[in-house]
């Protein structure tokens, strides 16, 4: 069980304001109050800058070339260049190279 907050205030600590609850519980509340939105850079562990992310997608090079360029897996290209990861950054046919 984890601890939710009724006030959606992570920091208030007043019992009232307090119940237990589920993690499926807090994450559904969480999206539901749209506050999921977290992407790119904006995540911690992020290690490609959305100019990076740009540069990969109007790349012709091989994953194992970009992968050693940008010190990431070829995975990571990979999901990159198919639209599983980074989808939100969009690179129009015309500026591809």
């Amino acid at each position: 069980m984890h601890i939710l907050h009724l006030c959606h205030t992570p920091s208030c600590v007043n019992p009232a304001h307090l119940r237990a609850g589920t993690a499926k519980e807090n994450m559904a509340e969480r999206d539901a109050l749209g506050r999921r939105d977290v992407r790119g850079e904006q995540i911690g562990t992020s290690k490609l800058t959305r100019e990076q992310v740009v540069e990969i997608k109007k790349s012709s090079l091989g994953l194992k070339a970009l992968s050693d360029m940008y010190g990431v897996e070829a995975q990571s290209i990979w999901r990159i260049r198919t639209g599983k990861s980074w989808a939100h950054v969009v690179v129009t046919d015309e500026a591809r190279s």
